[in-house]
């Protein structure tokens, strides 16, 4: 079918009217692509400008923190060597000066205590006294008794468990149960630790928090049972600064002490706490 003439050029306008929008609106969107595109382009230029200047800046911190971290390491590395060394195990102090050190495990004793305390008084000695809590608890009294004499009360835990074999917990209930005791039985905490059975490694230095005093002299006054014996260890291993483990539970320790006490007496030694040994 044909159009007339008016018809043909009435469709043609409209034709003409629809492409026209048609390249319209591409235009636009051709416009709207390139202004995004012009703005990407602007964008990855800022950024990349400032990647550069963070690189830079990274770069200079990195070169200023190399700087003190060189600068720091030394004093770092002593304070790391400082940290380890004041957890280590005390065995001895000070060797100039003819001192040394009785110490006493496990107490107090209803009974022995009180013997080991007459005996050093005759003989104007100090020694260090490593107190179950659990027995002071019992006793406190004598601890009491202990401390007024002027001499040093030690923590040794609540109950003389191997604190090497126990968990976490279980050692912090031992060490703070027995640091309690002593407190409530002398009215202020204990500075010094002796670990059950000499047992210790780094986990339980870091739970006291303090080194473990050890010993130079053992007299195995637990296992010998012999006043004899025990005084003849003293006797051939005594020295300036040396810590001398005993146990002011056994009776034939209390009957050794009067040997001990009187021999290094003639042998001029001073008989000092723990505390005046190592400071």
């Amino acid at each position: 079918m044909r159009l007339d003439r008016g018809k043909r050029k009435s469709v043609w306008a409209q034709r003409m009217s629809l492409n026209k929008k048609i390249i319209q609106r591409r235009i636009s969107s051709i416009s709207n692509w390139l202004i995004l595109l012009l703005f990407l382009c602007f964008l990855l230029l800022g950024c990349s400008q400032t990647d550069d200047v963070v690189k830079v800046e990274n770069n200079e911190s990195h070169r200023v923190e190399n700087d003190e971290s060189e600068a720091t390491k030394e004093p770092i590395d002593k304070q790391i060597e400082s940290e380890v060394k004041a957890f280590e195990p005390i065995f001895q102090g000070e060797t100039s000066k003819k001192k040394i050190a009785l110490t006493f495990d496990d107490g107090p004793h209803p009974i022995h205590t009180s013997e080991v305390l007459q005996l050093l008084n005759q003989y104007d000695a100090k020694a260090t006294f490593f107190m179950l809590g659990s027995q002071v608890e019992e006793y406190p009294h004598i601890a009491a008794q202990v401390a007024a004499s002027g001499h040093e009360i030690g923590n040794h835990t609540w109950s003389h468990k191997k604190l090497t074999t126990l968990s976490e917990k279980e050692a912090i209930d031992e060490i703070s149960l027995g640091v309690m005791a002593i407190e409530d039985a002398i009215g202020y905490q204990p500075t010094h630790f002796r670990p059950p059975f000499g047992e210790r490694n780094a986990n339980v230095d870091q739970l006291v928090g303090m080194p473990s005093i050890l010993w130079t002299i053992d007299t195995r006054d637990w296992d010998t049972r012999n006043p004899e014996s025990i005084f003849q260890i003293v006797k051939n291993n005594a020295n300036n600064g040396q810590i001398v483990l005993m146990h002011d539970i056994y009776d034939t320790t209390v009957e050794a002490l009067d040997l001990i006490l009187k021999y290094l007496t003639l042998e001029g030694y001073q008989f000092v706490t723990i505390s005046e040994l190592i400071k």
